[in-house]
């Protein structure tokens, strides 16, 4: 009996070797994907190879007439594309998804991975703009945000509810293998993300800076790089803040090492998110978390269940969350285990690729 030949899907996706969300999403979907489905990588968007603004800002263009020129040659069962609810983004995924249009390349499904609410009140406050975006956004068949609040807000600018279906951000299994718990005596709060404003790296210092004294066995790792690190070095130095590591930029199994061997996972952020990766990871790693409900964090965190989940994010308010789980450590091992448990059964790469495979041979079948 001949084996069914697979489905062909190709996944617009931007450079691996520029580090961001959605290319360690597209990596590790396209690692976990079963042989059902053969994806092939089209890259769009800026290239580590890029050297100048201009390049940069013909990338759209080019990749446009690249993807029409791959769509009429090689004709792939169906288009797999991951924008973001951005201004960046909007323009540039939306000439592609106009290309899709004029080629009637019917069978596209789109990941939506990162999500600016302002920018959705926009769109469906104007109905010159909401008119456009269902236009140029409806097009897809199947179309997954990473939150509830995201699907209601597509609902209330005439979306159907047929297109429009909610999921999760992953995390890779790879990046744990090999790797154990390491004993310490010591009580360890994490936080990992890009070091901007907004994603509540400053909350945690000052959080971590006013429990010291209490706990003296507490310390404060940072893993992450971005433009608020050179001030974060220099105001603990000058504060005299101890124990605290900003790590930079790690490895994956670098950071894996250090989300094994934290107690608390600490992340108030009040930034645009979309289903923070670093979140699930942690939670995968057994850690409680404390954060807060912005995003899609609320579809994928129980407050209590997983952690705390934040009312607001001042560094007193931060500071309490993690004095009640300090102070319980029969809830911080219930919870452990149950975000364990949790992660791998529902955010695990292979989990999520499973339900992203189906919604592709879903589109086919329309």
């Amino acid at each position: 009996m001949t084996a069914a030949k697979p489905l062909t899907v190709t996944i617009l996706s931007p450079d691996p070797r520029i580090p961001g969300g959605v290319a360690v999403f597209i990596e590790a979907m396209r690692r976990a994907m079963d042989r059902s489905v053969e994806t092939s990588h089209f890259l769009v968007g800026r290239r580590a190879t890029d050297r100048s603004a201009l390049a940069v800002a013909l990338n759209p263009l080019l990749d446009a007439f690249r993807l029409a020129r791959h769509l009429l040659f090689m004709r792939p069962d169906a288009v797999h594309i991951n924008p973001s609810l951005d201004h960046k983004s909007l323009f540039r995924d939306g000439l592609f998804l106009l290309v899709m249009r004029l080629l009637r390349k019917r069978e596209v499904f789109m990941f939506i991975h990162g999500w600016e609410e302002d920018l959705s009140a926009a769109i469906a406050a104007n109905p010159v703009w909401r008119t456009l975006f269902r236009f140029v956004y409806g097009w897809p068949r199947i179309t997954v945000v990473l939150a509830g609040r995201f699907r209601d807000q597509m609902l209330a600018m005439g979306f159907t509810p047929e297109q429009i279906q909610v999921d999760s951000a992953m995390f890779d299994h790879t990046m744990f293998e090999g790797l154990t718990r390491k004993r310490h005596e010591d009580h360890r709060l994490v936080f990992v993300s890009r070091l901007v404003n907004g994603k509540g790296v400053w909350e945690a210092l000052e959080a971590y800076a006013a429990l010291k004294p209490r706990y003296p066995t507490l310390s404060l790792y940072i893993v992450g790089d971005g433009p608020e690190r050179k001030r974060l070095v220099q105001a603990i130095a000058e504060r005299g803040i101890p124990d605290v590591v900003v790590t930079g930029h790690l490895g994956t199994a670098e950071k894996a090492q250090i989300l094994l061997d934290g107690d608390i996972f600490v992340y108030p952020t009040t930034y645009g998110e979309g289903c923070p990766v670093a979140l699930l990871e942690a939670m995968a790693a057994g850690m409680p978390c404390v954060t807060t409900g912005v995003g899609g964090i609320p579809d994928v965190f129980v407050d209590g269940d997983n952690g705390i989940m934040l009312d607001d994010v001042a560094p007193r308010t931060v500071a309490a969350a993690i004095t009640e789980l300090l102070d319980d450590a029969q809830r911080m091992a219930d919870i452990s285990e149950h975000n364990k448990r949790r992660a791998w059964e529902k955010y695990e790469a292979r989990s999520v690729t499973e339900r992203i495979a189906r919604r592709y041979f879903e589109i086919i079948a329309a």
